[in-house]
């Protein structure tokens, strides 16, 4: 998931009359030096906001408007993550005494500790990566907003992504699975289960905004990339052309600061990835222990654990597809970014 870094120590900027000038420093330089965002540094901030919003709930994005901590919303994320920890911790000490009531296996002991690790590994990183991120997010803004600059200088201007129908799926996918679990138990007739199956669902509400903020991140520079390419292949019927030639040599430093900007997300996601991935493969390895088991259950003619058989499977093509999802979305902002240096 790695793209190709590419030196963007001098960046040259196209301004009226096709004049170049040449600054140097990375695209983000003068962003942290400087005290405030630019006014157009909150535009990313509209182009995020479904994703956002949902990740202020679940307490992934204390950033205020100009993407940078918010000191109420930093409270609440840290509020956030202690109350679920805390409530984790509760459940977890209660469902240790039914373990030790119906004298469960050692594999799925371990299997069990493991996926309670993985629970408290996903929020305490998702969560305290936001805080680190703070300060990067806001230099990202500011080098998208020149980038989107530079290329209106070139008469290209940005189209719009809403990253709505992206987040509004994944909170349905999410909200499938508890109402999945209704469907085949009928279970939730009591606090304590309730409880339980919050518990269960933060992680993976949590795990997933982080997901949809990378992807859409993602998405918005694929988009710049492919509004360059378009306009450089009408520059190369005349390139020969002095003001192609500077032209050229402006966008190639746009191209470099796009770069720039996916090693940004690429420094800033990486730690929530990897305990996603993580995460996932643990929870999904524990799922197929007990789909075999069901299976073979089934397959002897006991038909009681049929719900639970197809509850689980469910529960494995949603992880796989979370997999899939940023597997995809990775490899094409890649490609793309590539085809393009070359």
């Amino acid at each position: 998931m790695e793209v190709p870094a590419v030196s963007s120590g001098r960046q040259i900027s196209c301004r009226s009359g096709d004049k170049i000038k040449v600054n140097s420093g990375p695209p983000c330089h003068r962003a942290s030096s400087s005290r405030g965002m630019s006014p157009k540094g909150s535009e990313l901030f509209d182009e995020m906001r479904p994703v956002l919003v949902a990740s202020r709930a679940l307490g992934v994005a204390p950033w205020g408007r100009d993407l940078r901590i918010s000191l109420p919303l930093a409270l609440y994320s840290a509020a956030f993550m202690v109350a679920n920890l805390s409530l984790g911790g509760y459940i977890g000490v209660q469902m240790n005494m039914l373990n030790s009531i119906f004298s469960l296996s050692l594999f799925s002991l371990v299997l069990e500790r493991f996926q309670a690790l993985v629970v408290v590994a996903t929020i305490v990183v998702s969560v305290t990566m936001c805080f680190l991120n703070g300060g990067k997010l806001a230099c990202l803004a500011e080098s998208m907003s020149r980038v989107d600059a530079r290329l209106s200088a070139f008469g290209l201007v940005a189209r719009r992504r809403s990253c709505l129908p992206l987040t509004l799926g994944r909170l349905l996918l999410l909200v499938s699975l508890p109402v999945v679990g209704f469907a085949g138990f009928h279970t939730y007739s009591s606090f304590k289960t309730i409880t339980v199956e919050y518990i269960c669902f933060v992680p993976l509400a949590v795990a997933n905004m982080v997901q949809v903020q990378f992807i859409t991140l993602l998405s918005l520079v694929t988009s710049r990339v492919l509004l360059l390419t378009r306009h450089l292949k009408k520059l190369s019927a005349c390139r020969s052309h002095p003001a192609t030639v500077h032209k050229l040599e402006a966008m190639a430093s746009v191209h470099s600061s796009l770069i720039a900007i996916c090693e940004i997300v690429q420094s800033m996601f990486s730690p929530q990835i990897l305990i996603v991935l993580s995460s996932i493969f643990i929870i999904t390895t524990a799922n197929l222990y007990h789909v075999i088991d069901k299976t073979v259950k089934f397959l002897s003619g006991q038909k009681d654990d049929v719900n639970v058989l197809l509850i689980i499977s469910y529960r494995i093509f949603v992880r796989s597809y979370e997999v899939w999802a940023l597997i995809a979305s990775a490899v094409d902002a890649s490609t793309k970014v590539v085809m393009l240096y070359f």
